[in-house]
């Protein structure tokens, strides 16, 4: 379980501090994933876990288990997609490139 970030919302300087910890937090993150953009196996990697999750199809099937199915595939593959463009947009459009490469 997580600890809450602040103890006291009238404490200023724990609202603060709170702030500072989520934006260090979301830099790591970001960094993180710059780091597994700059190889091509990782690249590869998140390419095809993105495809997998077709973030740009339609979810729509006749069959509802299978429609909601679809809903959580495209909704991981969406973030997937919005994480590498925040991280590295240029990586992103590279990914694309090269796995049209690799389709030849």
């Amino acid at each position: 379980m997580n600890k809450p970030l602040v103890g006291n919302a009238a404490d200023e300087g724990q609202i603060k501090e709170a702030g500072n910890k989520v934006k260090f937090n979301r830099e790591t993150e970001l960094r993180d994933l710059q780091f597994v953009l700059q190889t091509r196996q990782g690249r590869n990697f998140l390419w095809r876990l993105m495809s997998h999750c077709r973030p740009e199809c339609s979810a729509y099937d006749p069959h509802n288990g299978k429609q909601s199915y679809n809903i959580g595939k495209i909704d991981v593959g969406t973030f997937i997609k919005a994480e590498i463009i925040q991280a590295d947009e240029e990586s992103f459009f590279k990914m694309m490139r090269e796995a049209k490469e690799n389709s030849k």
